[in-house]
C-alpha cells in the first residue's frame, strides 16, 4: 500500500470536524506565513550575495521585489506536487466509514504538516508508513490502519484524494518586511567559502567539464573527504575572510531601494 499520511478523528460529527479544520487553518496558516517569511529571507540573501560577488547584475528594481518574484515561481513549481519546503500549500482530504471520520493531509513543508499535526488533540495518527506486502513485525494499531484504509479505497475508489471531499487548509501569504530575519555577513561569507571550495573541487574531478550524473555521487564523496584535510580547511577560512570584505550587512533599506531612482 503507498504510504498515507492519514489521522482519524471518532466519530462523525460534522460540528467536531469544522472546529478540528478551523484549528487546523490557523495552525497551518501560521506555519505557511513563518516559512514563506524565512524562504523570502534566503532569496533575498542569495540574490544580495550573488551582486556583491558579481555572480548576476543588479535587477532594474528593488532587490525584495526581485526575491518575491523568484520565490513566487518556485512556490508555483512546487505546488505541482512535489514533497520541498517550496511547496507551501496544505490539503485534507476528508472520509468516513459512516463511524469515524479520517483526514489524508496533503503538505509538501514538513514544518507546514508538523503544525498540522499539532493543532487538536482530536486528531490522531492514523497513516501508512509500510508496505502492505511486507506485513510482518507490524503492530496491531498499524495493521488495523493498513485494513481501514483498503476499505475506505473499497467504498471511494482508488485514488482517495479524487473521489473526497476535499479542505483547503493553506490560502494566500503578504509579504511583513518586519519578518524578515538575514544572517550577518561572517556567517554568510563562511557558507559561501565552503561552497565556492567545493566547486573548486569538483571542478577539479571532472577535469573542468561538466559532470556526468553518474558520477556526481562518487565526486561528492571524494569533495566531502576532501573537506576534512587541514589544507581545505586553511583554504575556506582564506575565502571566508575574503567573502567577508565583500558582502555586505543585509537591510530593508537596502533591498528596499528602487535603483531606477538612485
Amino acid at each position: 500500500m503507498v504510504a498515507i499520511n492519514g489521522y482519524k478523528i471518532n466519530g462523525t460529527s460534522l460540528d467536531r470536524l469544522y472546529v478540528v479544520l478551523d484549528e487546523a487553518r490557523q495552525k497551518v496558516q501560521g506555519a505557511v506565513e513563518d516559512e514563506y517569511h524565512r524562504l523570502l529571507g534566503v532569496e533575498v540573501t542569495q540574490l544580495v550575495d550573488d551582486i556583491s560577488m558579481n555572480f548576476v547584475q543588479r535587477p532594474d528594481v528593488p532587490l525584495l521585489h526581485a526575491a518575491q518574484s523568484a520565490l513566487l515561481e518556485r512556490v508555483r513549481f512546487a505546488v505541482m506536487g512535489f514533497p520541498v519546503e517550496y511547496n507551501l500549500e496544505a490539503t485534507a482530504s476528508i472520509l468516513t466509514d459512516n463511524k469515524d471520520t479520517y483526514i489524508i493531509l496533503r503538505a509538501g513543508n514538513p514544518h507546514i504538516a508538523e503544525a498540522f499535526a499539532s493543532s487538536s488533540d482530536d486528531l490522531q495518527w492514523y497513516g501508512v508508513n509500510e508496505s502492505e506486502n511486507e506485513p510482518q513485525g507490524l503492530l496491531p494499531e498499524d495493521a488495523a490502519a493498513i485494513e481501514t484504509w483498503r476499505q475506505l479505497r473499497d467504498r471511494y475508489g482508488e485514488d482517495l484524494g479524487r473521489s473526497s471531499l476535499t479542505a483547503m487548509l493553506s490560502g494566500p501569504v503578504s509579504t511583513d518586511r518586519n519578518r524578515l530575519l538575514f544572517e550577518p555577513p561572517a556567517k554568510r561569507a563562511a557558507e559561501r567559502a565552503r561552497h565556492t571550495y567545493m566547486n573548486r573541487m569538483l571542478s577539479a574531478c571532472a577535469k573542468g567539464r561538466e559532470i556526468p550524473p553518474h558520477m556526481l555521487m562518487p565526486y561528492l564523496d571524494h569533495v566531502m573527504l576532501g573537506l576534512l584535510s587541514e589544507e581545505s580547511q586553511a583554504e575556506i577560512e582564506c575565502i571566508t575572510g575574503q567573502l567577508a570584505a565583500i558582502l555586505p550587512p543585509i537591510t530593508l533599506e537596502l533591498i528596499e531601494a528602487d535603483p531606477k531612482k538612485s
